[in-house]
């Protein structure tokens, strides 16, 4: 490879869902520097929404196929990995959750290149066994990007030296955003009538209990007696969402909550809001 080429790196990502940190990873090579960078972009498992942001970018992913780490034949699909990474004269693996980081820094480690590994939350879905191979994988890594200052202490506390420990905080294109913002909506405007009363929305995933959407579920009980026209929707989607659901009919609040799934046009929903909530129990940037 010659000095004015671009140094190739391999992008792995687990699944290309809707969800904060696989739209950095979007971000992330809509805005690489292609003069130097030449991404190569692998994923565990092939699927997803934003796959068709990548396509608009050129980027086309590949997939291993790795449904579960502990079968022999992953280990067989790391092997592999590691072969194609020395073939394509890949120089940097960098890994973006914690099933990518174990299996981009296995797979690094065979070719015997450097390892980035990400960590962009405090580690809620992971059992005590996972923390502590995370941990294991952050210390032995080149580097450790987070995006926000407590998780740089969670890896210090996990025993990662300082000055392999990096602070990437989550971007945004404003100019993108701004435009999206203007757009009409994609679909119909879920709370009902516009200006029927105030809305209240809340964006984020029902995968996870962290992001607190049974807390505020029990809020807005007390809103809904001061302030009956007002209407709650929550943009997400999930396995807690039937869970959810029947929360807000035990409350007798489900006439005024909004379930609107996924959306695509979240920047239009969120001008359109009188008030956005987060009540997350625990994040690290939330988008």
């Amino acid at each position: 490879m010659s000095a004015s080429e671009p140094v190739p790196v391999l992008i792995f990502q687990n699944r290309f869902l809707l969800g904060g940190q696989e739209r950095q990873t979007v971000l992330h090579l809509g805005s690489l520097d292609r003069a130097r960078w030449a991404p190569v972009v692998r994923c565990l498992r092939l699927e997803g929404e934003h796959l068709d942001d990548l396509a608009r970018l050129g980027v086309r992913p590949e997939a291993l196929g790795v449904r579960k780490l502990a079968r022999p034949a992953t280990a067989l699909r790391v092997w592999r990995l590691a072969g194609e990474l020395r073939a394509r004269g890949v120089r940097l693996v960098h890994a973006q959750d914690f099933y990518t980081n174990l299996v981009g820094f296995a797979a690094a480690s065979l070719a015997r290149l450097p390892c980035i590994v990400t960590r962009v939350d405090l580690a809620h879905a992971l059992d005590a066994g996972q923390r502590a191979v995370l941990a294991a994988v952050s210390r032995a890594a080149a580097r450790v990007v987070v995006n926000a200052a407590c998780i740089r202490e969670a890896c210090l506390r996990d025993g990662v030296e300082e000055r392999r420990v990096v602070v990437v905080r989550n971007g945004l294109d404003l100019d993108a955003f701004d435009a999206e913002a203007r757009r009409p909506l994609a679909a119909p405007w879920p709370a009902g009538e516009v200006g029927a009363g105030p809305v209240v929305m809340q964006v984020a995933n029902m995968h996870h209990p962290v992001k607190g959407q049974d807390v505020l579920l029990r809020a807005w009980y007390e809103v809904s007696r001061a302030h009956p026209d007002a209407r709650l929707v929550l943009v997400g989607d999930g396995a807690r969402r039937p869970e959810l659901e029947r929360q807000a009919r035990e409350l007798d609040v489900a006439a005024s909550v909004v379930f609107a799934g996924h959306r695509r046009d979240t920047p239009a929903l969120l001008a359109r809001a009188d008030l956005v909530v987060s009540s997350s129990r625990a994040e690290g940037i939330s988008n």
